[in-house]
């Protein structure tokens, strides 16, 4: 019996730049000194989390400049 070959080797390595290549984190979990959350995701998962807590900062900021927060 083979064992299945790894996917780390050969051709099969993504350039860290690829938007398919997986990237972990350790986060800070809210609440806690000194627990941390791993997050693995693609590149691509974490350029569109970082769009839209820019884009969520950025519409808090408006709402709060004109007065209208919903209410």
């Amino acid at each position: 019996m083979h064992a299945a070959p790894s996917t780390e080797t050969g051709a099969e390595k993504l350039d860290p730049k690829d938007p398919n290549y997986v990237r972990c984190r350790k986060i800070q979990v809210t609440g806690s000194l000194v627990k941390k959350e791993r997050i693995c995701r693609t590149n691509a998962e974490w350029a569109r989390a970082s769009e839209d807590a820019q884009k969520n900062a950025g519409d808090l900021i408006g709402r709060n400049r004109t007065g209208t927060n919903g209410q």
